[in-house]
């Protein structure tokens, strides 16, 4: 009878940790930050002109993986009671109240210190730094103002971009011209990325008291012309790696493409502002940038 009983709690016990590593994974947001992952590869292995460290590389991204995880669970607790009026994020661990804010904050703190110092380890003060700066930009500037001004979004494109800036600097410990092209291209793509979301949640954002500009934008003006101005201009933008040597003209002619479809899809969102023909702009938007990663270490060329 002991003998059942101690197996029946041990089973309950595995299940329930089970279920709190489960929790605390999803914190992180980890299919969110593969993408950061590959914009820190991108940025280091264009950076590395001497041949690529795997054993740095690997640091570097292990530490973004665990600052980015941290800053997701920081951003979470930060926004549980709005997440709980909200369909597509009431689910969430602190929302729900699996895991408690207090927790989610240690948990968050915790991972973004040790992130930052595994950057540190790997790839030097200013590639630390530049980890640093996108955790504090995206959880104590963007997150607040989600709530306060659209303005969020291109404040929030900042520490959005900076990942590629990480691994460049984790490659040479400086910055450069052919760093910045990398920033200006993740800059630009995220406007139409994350215009295209907040449009087929609009109704998810206003219940929650989010100001994203499709939530304050009652005639989607704005949100159209500020879609298209960056989808414009991400085209020269991306072109930019050619002109600076990083990568040659099998990239120029690829991100030309992308720019110009990732455009069509763009045009065709902000003219008919339908919910399908922005769902099509979110999933061109997550095949535009990885084209262009894939694109530039493919045809990258030394400086």
């Amino acid at each position: 009878m002991n003998v059942r009983v101690d197996a029946k709690e041990a089973q309950t016990s595995s299940s329930a940790l089970l279920a709190k590593v489960t929790d605390l994974t999803a914190l992180m947001k980890l299919r969110l930050n593969l993408l950061v992952l590959a914009a820190v590869a991108t940025g280091y292995v264009l950076g590395a002109t001497v041949g690529v460290s795997l054993p740095q590389l690997a640091w570097v991204l292990a530490g973004v993986l665990l600052a980015g995880g941290g800053s997701s669970a920081l951003n979470m607790a930060m926004e549980a009671d709005r997440d709980r009026l909200m369909e597509r994020t009431r689910h969430r661990p602190v929302a729900s109240g699996r895991v408690s804010k207090d927790d989610a904050l240690l948990f968050g703190a915790t991972l973004s210190v040790a992130g930052i110092g595994a950057v540190a380890f790997g790839g030097g003060w200013l590639a630390a730094a530049l980890c640093a700066a996108t955790i504090l930009l995206y959880v104590a500037v963007y997150t607040p103002l989600k709530t306060r001004s659209p303005l969020n979004t291109w404040v929030g494109a900042v520490p959005g971009a900076l990942p590629p800036l990480i691994g460049w600097a984790a490659a040479t410990g400086s910055l450069s011209l052919p760093a910045l092209t990398l920033f200006g291209i993740v800059f630009f793509w995220q406007f139409p990325h994350f215009f295209a979301i907040a449009s087929i949640y609009k109704d998810d954002y206003e219940r929650a008291g989010f100001k994203m500009l499709p939530v304050v934008d009652s005639r989607g003006l704005r949100t159209a012309h500020q879609t298209l101005i960056c989808a414009m201009a991400l085209i020269p933008v991306s072109l930019l790696p050619s002109v600076v040597r990083i990568a040659g003209p099998t990239y120029f002619t690829g991100a030309f493409a992308l720019g110009m479809i990732y455009l069509v899809f763009s045009v065709r969102a902000s003219i008919t502002k339908a919910t399908p023909a922005w769902r099509d702009l979110l999933r061109t938007s997550l095949v535009v940038l990885p084209g262009l990663f894939v694109l530039m270490m493919v045809d990258r060329l030394p400086l």
